[in-house]
């Protein structure tokens, strides 16, 4: 899960609004350290996104965080950057991300698609065989190109 959720502000602001916190802080208390430990790498990446009063209240779950997990160079984690922005790009990020991994496995995985979805994917692909049919595009070879070469040299002085 903190694989998944590592770097994205919206899977962490869905866990913030989902109040994860409170199953999280259960398996806290499970003695395996790596569980302890991806478990506090889930609570950094949502304390950004909690509010002062979270914060005021969970400080001995921050201390763990602080103790346990190894800061990275550029960890703003507890003062907080530019939240904002962040958020107000999350969604898009998110919708662009689905649609990538949408594509990719129905190009992938054709005959695991509905047929509907195949469909419109051949209409996609047939998209720039008929503009180009539409463009008229005559096609050149390359003596064209050669004799268009030598009068431009000619006209330049060359």
């Amino acid at each position: 899960m903190q694989k998944i959720c590592k770097g994205k502000a919206h899977r962490n602001l869905l866990l913030v609004s989902y109040k994860s916190s409170n199953i999280l802080r259960k398996s806290l208390k499970v003695p395996q350290p790596e569980l302890r430990l991806y478990t506090l790498k889930l609570f950094k990446n949502q304390v950004p996104y909690c509010g002062r009063k979270w914060r005021q209240s969970n400080m001995r779950v921050i201390t763990a965080v602080y103790l346990h997990c190894r800061p990275e160079l550029r960890d703003e984690w507890l003062a907080g950057s530019d939240v904002d922005a962040e958020v107000d790009s999350a969604v898009p990020l998110e919708q662009a991300l689905r649609g990538l991994a949408h594509w990719f496995n129905i190009r992938r995985y054709p005959d695991g698609v509905a047929p509907g979805v195949r469909a419109s994917v051949r209409q996609e692909q047939d998209f720039f065989s008929r503009e180009v049919d539409r463009l008229e595009v005559a096609w050149v070879d390359d003596a064209e190109i050669a004799d268009w070469e030598q009068e431009a040299a000619l006209a330049m002085g060359y």
